[in-house]
């Protein structure tokens, strides 16, 4: 996973090196831009790409090392377009690839906490001697976890952003087939003992917890006529990508 990691930095930064130095053609002197040189001259499309550029830096490598690595490198390219008069060197340019690798260093940090906590970040209940062999290895794995994370949450989303539409279809036949809200709520519990709602497509009868036990059997006069079907593909689980 280290290697890995240390690979795609690698492979990253001679993607900025393409776009920054290789291949730009000699100018007849070196020219050097002051501070807001791009914002006066309303290249904000420049601004934009330039702090996008770098989130992937910050967000890489993370933390304090993240940024001034992500600095070094940009102060690094800025140097060479001037000494070696290939393009413009400006400190725009600085700043605004800076500002990037500080917000992908923020969303690193903040992925990084979604991951494994720390062990004495843990509810007390946890650090317990039974429960400290458990986190020992699933902290050699960190990295990796919070990559999973990751994948997670793009997964999700593009999940959601496909079944909007086939989900929003399913929205309006429950509210044609019964009375009540389209989406059942529960409460579960998840990592660290933090409770959680899960939603759920309304399979069943408005108050059904109400009108009967909280087990579902197969026949269940409760269940819609709408919600068998959604149950019988599994359909009711969809809403759970939130």
């Amino acid at each position: 996973m280290k290697y890995t990691k240390l690979i795609l930095i690698i492979l990253y930064v001679c993607f900025i090196l393409t776009q920054t130095i290789i291949g730009r053609a000699l100018r007849p002197e070196p020219v050097l831009q002051g501070l807001f040189w791009e914002a006066q001259n309303g290249m904000w499309k420049d601004i934009f790409l330039n702090i996008l550029l770098f989130i992937p830096v910050g967000f890489l490598i993370g933390g304090w090392k993240g940024l001034v690595i992500g600095f070094a490198l940009s102060c690094s390219i800025e140097a060479v377009q001037y000494f070696g008069r290939l393009g413009y060197c400006e400190v725009d340019d600085v700043v605004n690839n800076t500002i990037g690798t500080g917000i992908g260093a923020f969303l690193w940090s903040r992925v990084n906490e979604m991951g494994l906590r720390k062990w004495e970040d843990l509810p007390e209940f946890m650090r317990v001697p039974e429960v400290r062999p458990y986190w020992d290895a699933l902290n050699k794995k960190r990295e990796q976890l919070v990559l999973k994370r990751v994948f997670d949450f793009v997964l999700a989303l593009a999940l959601l952003i496909i079944l909007a539409i086939p989900m929003a279809v399913i929205a309006v036949w429950i509210k044609l087939d019964s009375e009540g809200p389209v989406l059942y709520h529960q409460e579960r519990v998840t990592t660290y003992g933090r409770h959680f709602p899960i939603h759920k497509f309304r399979t069943m009868v408005n108050n059904a917890d109400k009108i009967g036990t909280a087990v579902t059997v197969g026949n269940d006069r409760r269940i819609t006529r709408v919600g068998a079907k959604l149950r019988r593909l599994r359909l009711d689980e969809l809403p759970q990508v939130l």
